[in-house]
């Protein structure tokens, strides 16, 4: 059966023979095209892991067209504040990093970005991804996905099949499948995880399945009228880390073991599990350590109903300064053209271990893109309103496992639950 992903470390060795495609504003770089011989540009970035490659590949870049690229690290902690602040003081770099989200409609308005819909490189990104950066009815887009950093799980064919399951649409559907996985003698346990990408599923089940029944969770935790220890978030979190660990529905030492590649993927590679738990990011480790070349599929978190199911985010992004203007913009433009090829962007995808969205990146759930799109990345609720400390400390819940008894466990949760509301509350005053 032809799986859904191909092999990033393919990607990877691919070299393109294709010439540098027209520009956004027509232009054709081409080797030895020296045009804009002098000119000089920045690019502004937040991966650390990247700083090489990027450096490398803006080499390679003024030895086809003379124009020189200064590449600045900016860390990802103040990236957003750092950017926000140069574009009020008319000092944008001419290629900088950004992420998809409510942030991107601001810049849009303000002017900070150039249009980007009619660069070559546009027709060769997955669509699903290119869908999550465009942010208008009429579908102008600029912004460039460099990735496709999604977070869902992944599921063995041949389990499935064996096993005559299909992908669920929402939690009691995906329960059901846990029974049935469950009760297979070929699995040691139905779905694996390692430690943060536990912490990762808890906290993007907790906040779908909590957003369908509290649309004003937000509002109501910042007045008072509510806790973060309310019924519905501890309803699932007693599902995840207490109900299912007590049915044997996935492993403790895969769950709470920091080696998670090693041990989950492997058992999952080698078919003692029939779900994984994983991100975008692992994909190529995946690959790497996928020797049996073991076929699987993705499907989105599952919630109350379909409407809340949580797979992914465009991950990150390139943009150019909406300001620059003549042969800066001009070699911006060009830039981005050679960012976007299909071997560098697979250098870049292979410096911070992501997924390049000019591969084949397919999923079994049309809508789960749109699902994120419209769900959490809205300003009022999801990834940017809950306060950073919180979404770091939301899947730390290990102590939960540790405690022996059922009582044990809740009263467990309940002391973490409640240790959450107090850092909510003393972001909120700081």
């Amino acid at each position: 059966m032809k799986t859904m992903f191909k092999k990033l470390l393919a990607a990877f060795l691919c070299v393109s023979f294709l010439a540098l495609g027209a520009s956004c504003d027509g232009k054709t770089p081409s080797s030895g095209n020296k045009e804009y011989a002098g000119t000089n540009i920045e690019l502004l970035h937040f991966w650390v892991d990247a700083q090489d490659t990027l450096e490398e590949i803006a080499d390679n870049f003024y030895d086809e067209t003379g124009i020189e690229v200064e590449v600045v690290f900016s860390p990802v902690a103040s990236h957003l504040t750092d950017l926000t602040t140069r574009i009020q003081t008319d000092d944008i770099p001419e290629v900088f990093t950004m992420w998809p989200g409510p942030t991107v409609p601001p810049y849009i308005e303000s002017g900070a970005l150039a249009e980007l819909t009619d660069c070559e490189w546009v027709k060769r990104v997955d669509q699903s991804t290119l869908d999550q950066c465009i942010y208008s009815q009429s579908g102008e887009l600029y912004i460039a996905p460099v990735n496709t950093a999604f977070m869902g799980l992944a599921y063995n064919e041949q389990v499935f099949a064996r096993n005559n399951l299909t992908v669920p649409k929402n939690m009691a559907e995906f329960e059901q499948i846990l029974a049935t996985l469950k009760a297979d003698t070929q699995l040691a346990y139905p779905i694996i995880m390692g430690s943060d990408c536990l912490a990762n599923y808890v906290y993007l089940s907790a906040i779908s399945n909590l957003y369908q029944k509290m649309p004003d969770f937000n509002e109501q935790v910042n007045a008072g009228t509510t806790t973060f220890a309310n019924e519905a978030m501890t309803a699932v979190y007693e599902k995840i880390y207490i109900d299912w660990a007590e049915k044997g529905y996935y492993n403790y030492d895969t769950a709470v073991s920091t080696d998670r590649m090693s041990k989950a993927a492997i058992e999952f590679l080698d078919g003692n599990a029939g779900i994984m738990r994983i991100g975008g990011w692992d994909i190529s480790i995946l690959e790497e350590l996928n020797e049996k070349h073991t076929t699987y599929k993705m499907f989105p978190f599952p919630a109350e109903d379909n409407a809340g199911s949580v797979l992914a985010a465009a991950g990150e992004a390139f943009a150019v300064s909406g300001t620059a203007t003549g042969k800066k913009k001009e070699a911006a433009m060009l830039f981005l053209d050679y960012l976007m090829k299909a071997e560098n962007n697979a250098k870049i995808c292979k410096a911070i271990d992501s997924l390049s969205p000019l591969n084949d990146v397919s999923v079994d759930a049309d809508p789960i893109f749109a699902s994120l799109q419209n769900y959490l990345d809205q300003p009022t609720k999801g990834w940017n309103t809950w306060p950073v400390a919180v979404q770091n400390k939301l899947g730390d819940a290990a102590d939960i496992f540790a405690a022996k008894t059922l009582e044990a466990k809740k009263s467990a949760l309940a002391s973490f639950l409640n240790n959450m509301q107090t850092i909510w509350m003393e972001t909120l005053e700081n």
